[in-house]
């Protein structure tokens, strides 16, 4: 009987954020996801590989990510985090060891000192403070597949000009290319989609052949289908389509991100990480950035018992059983139904396993490892299973995303109006100067730093955390301060006129703000 195949799709991502503060907003975040989810990731990995498993997740990582990650000053940066973090926990232990009430927290202490150094062995031994070379070698050995997203992690949909959204696409793809090597699959940001030709074309000119999108959006879709409309709609995702492409004779393979099956991950409230015995994510020591209880109550963040280690494991083997039990269970009813193998494909931000969820990555190797003995179930990469069947349904796809609702909401809505009308007016400025005209190596220059601006506004990042409250001034001050270089850069260009050179003080601004944002340095006004 063939097996119905798992996809796991891992969506990695952080908005730049090297030279733009520290703490409590900045390279703080980069620091805390890279040890607490993208190393364990490689090491859940290379612990699989050991084992005798090809764990096959398929991972997605964006430009913008990719180049923090090879900035020459990434290496430092995490130094410093990891001292600056033992020491915490040094002092943490010092200061417990006084309170009579707080001695249950010193091996908890002791797990962080060890933790950390830990990880900073894995990243400057293991993996050589080379990340991406690390997820290259996993994809060479059959590990992972990568794939890309847009350049700077960009909403698609909601972009106003064909040359962003090819510039998001285009260069996102030659940026994947000459680091890992050529995909036929693009994670689109937020499972954003619309069925615009600008997309649809700009998917297909670049030879993406392959897309996820969400659960929420795609059951509308599919109930326009008399080829799906008799499989269970709690079923439905399991089947793989084919997305009409304007009446083009190509077509784009389409796995339904299964968002309920999700949902036992991803819902903070009901999923898995609510279970009392994990590490809380929110409860840290009024002095430091540690934390040293456990969920115990997830509605009160007063009376939190000390957090102990290994019952969080056990606890994260556990789930990693049910959860395996539940794809079961669907697979072998959507067979009972059709008479053929489905594909479940999960798809979530990485950060969620390790970072958000401190145990996850102990659940995801546990689950990986019993999906590779079930006797249901199969791993699979995302081109793997898109190539299998070609007996797919084509359908007309509708607009959506992975948000509230299922729509744009999430990033367009009456707090981030304004936000959008500057992008608008920026795509629109950009291709005014650069529609029939040609430039000096100065004004080139200028103009490429400002497309590299106008890319950086365009993230999903700044508009998302204004929407969720979470870091909203911070967004706000980060989206502000690219508007506000981008807008100099483009005056700049006005007021030269005729004259070729800058002037010293114009040389002096620029090299500012390229110093500043020291980032996207090969994109250029040439490919938009």
């Amino acid at each position: 009987m063939e097996k119905t195949s798992v996809v796991i799709v891992l969506h990695t991502h952080m908005p730049y954020v090297l030279n733009q503060g520290d703490w409590p907003h900045g390279t703080t975040w980069l620091n805390e996801v890279v040890l607490e989810s993208y190393v364990p990731l490689l090491n859940v990995l290379n612990s699989l590989k050991e084992l005798g498993i090809q764990s096959k997740v398929t991972i997605s990582t964006s430009p913008i990510l990719n180049e923090q990650l090879l900035h020459p000053a990434f290496p430092s940066i995490v130094q410093s985090y990891v001292r600056k973090q033992i020491n915490q926990a040094e002092r943490d232990i010092a200061k417990f060891s006084g309170i009579h009430e707080a001695l249950c927290n010193i091996p908890i202490g002791n797990f962080w000192k060890s933790w950390y150094s830990d990880r900073y062995t894995d990243i400057s031994s293991q993996y050589s403070w080379d990340l991406t070379g690390a997820l290259r070698r996993a994809q060479e050995e059959g590990l992972a597949e990568l794939m890309s997203t847009s350049l700077t992690h960009a909403y698609l949909p909601l972009l106003s000009k064909k040359e962003s959204i090819d510039m998001q696409i285009a260069s996102a793809n030659v940026h994947h290319r000459n680091l890992f090597g050529e995909t036929m699959c693009m994670w689109l940001p937020e499972c954003g989609y619309d069925s615009s030709t600008h997309i649809v074309n700009s998917l297909l000119e670049n030879h993406v052949r392959g897309i996820v999108l969400d659960q929420s959006s795609m059951l509308k879709a599919m109930e326009r289908s008399c080829e799906l409309i008799e499989i269970p709609k709690h079923l439905r995702p399991l089947r793989m389509v084919r997305a009409n492409c304007n009446s083009s004779s190509d077509s784009i393979a389409v796995l339904i991100r299964h968002s309920d099956l999700c949902s036992h991950i991803w819902d903070e409230s009901s999923g898995f990480p609510a279970q009392p015995v994990y590490l809380d994510f929110h409860k840290r020591e009024y002095d430091s950035s540690l934390r040293y209880w456990k969920v115990t109550d997830r509605h009160s963040q007063n009376h939190k018992l000390p957090y102990e280690r290994h019952m969080a494991i056990q606890q994260a083997e556990i789930d990693a059983e049910k959860y395996r039990l539940i794809l079961e269970r669907y697979a072998k009813e959507y067979r009972d139904v059709t008479n053929e193998p489905g594909v479940i494909c999960l798809a979530f931000d990485t950060e969620l396993f390790g970072h958000w969820w401190f145990e996850g990555p102990v659940f995801l190797q546990e689950f990986i490892r019993q999906i590779s003995s079930s006797d249901l179930l199969k791993l699979e990469t995302l081109s793997s299973a898109m190539q299998q069947e070609n007996s797919n349904p084509i359908i007309s796809l509708d607009s959506g995303s992975w948000g509230k609702n299922g729509t744009d909401e999430t990033w367009n809505n009456i707090e981030t109006k304004e936000m959008w009308a500057k992008i608008y007016e920026a795509e629109e400025d950009m291709d005014t100067m650069l529609r029939d005209a040609s430039f000096g190596i100065d004004k080139s220059r200028i103009l490429n730093q400002a497309l590299r601006e106008l890319m950086l506004l365009q993230s999903s990042d700044w508009t998302w955390l204004v929407s969720m409250h979470k870091s909203a001034d911070y967004a706000i001050e980060r989206f502000n301060r690219h508007h506000e270089r981008f807008r100099q850069l483009l005056e700049m260009v006005s007021a030269m006129g005729d004259r070729e050179q800058c002037t010293e003080s114009e040389n002096q601004l620029l090299a500012s703000i390229e110093q500043a944002d020291d980032i996207l340095r090969d994109i250029s006004i040439q490919a938009w």
